[in-house]
């Protein structure tokens, strides 16, 4: 996996001017695990959770972006578009099914009209 993200952290940190020991405070661990989980290369989801909350940024989609996983978000893609097919195709059958429904009870009042006349006479 290409993405190394104590190294975009840290950057994040950086970039705001946000002081280590607040920082750890709010995302709730301790200054020492801060340094540790900028040093490191994958983070438990919570933490990585907490930390976008407070930087106000999702951290999660620098995953999306790695290769491995962008092949889960292009199949993804595809199943979404294969499932919208299948929904404009069942949306035409059922317009199509109420259409027919309309013609036939116009016959069914034509008919009913037809035989009234006829019962009249």
């Amino acid at each position: 996996m290409d993405v190394n993200i104590g190294l975009i952290i840290w950057k994040e940190v950086k970039a705001r001017s946000i002081q280590r020991d607040q920082f750890a405070e709010d995302i709730g661990v301790s200054r020492h695990k801060l340094d540790k989980i900028m040093k490191e290369s994958s983070i438990d989801t919570e933490i990585l959770r907490r930390i976008s909350a407070v930087l106000g940024v999702n951290l999660f989609e620098h995953f999306i972006q790695d290769q491995e996983l962008s092949k889960f978000n292009i199949s993804q893609k595809q199943l979404n578009i294969s499932e919208h097919k299948k929904l404009i195709d069942l949306l035409d059958e059922k317009n199509e099914l109420l259409r027919l429904n309309e013609a036939t009870i116009k016959n069914q009042a034509r008919t009913i009209k037809i035989l009234e006349t006829i019962t009249k006479r």
